[in-house]
């Protein structure tokens, strides 16, 4: 235990947060920006970015279902209650 102790006694020594430097990060001091889409598919194979495409596709049909039955059975009930819907009804009785 006490070498554990004197390892993390030699790391915390050195270190200075004024100075913003840690040897261990100089990836995340880099102000380069990429886009969204490199971003998404840096490490994307290509059946990775298959699967993806069919996703977003699927997505949208999915959340465009919603309001297409929304219109689809609010105009079979606007027909239902019509006048003449209910003429019909009572024709056949």
């Amino acid at each position: 235990m006490s070498e554990l102790y004197e390892i993390v006694a030699k790391k915390t020594k050195a270190y200075d947060p004024s100075d913003g430097q840690e040897t261990g990060a100089a990836e995340f001091n880099s102000t380069e920006k990429i886009g969204y889409c490199d971003m998404i598919f840096r490490h994307a194979s290509g059946g990775d970015k298959c699967m993806f495409i069919s996703a977003c596709l699927a997505a949208s049909m999915f959340g465009a279902a919603m309001p297409g039955f929304c219109l689809l059975f609010g105009e079979m009930i606007d027909s239902v209650g019509s006048n003449d819907g209910f003429d019909m009804l009572g024709q056949q009785a």
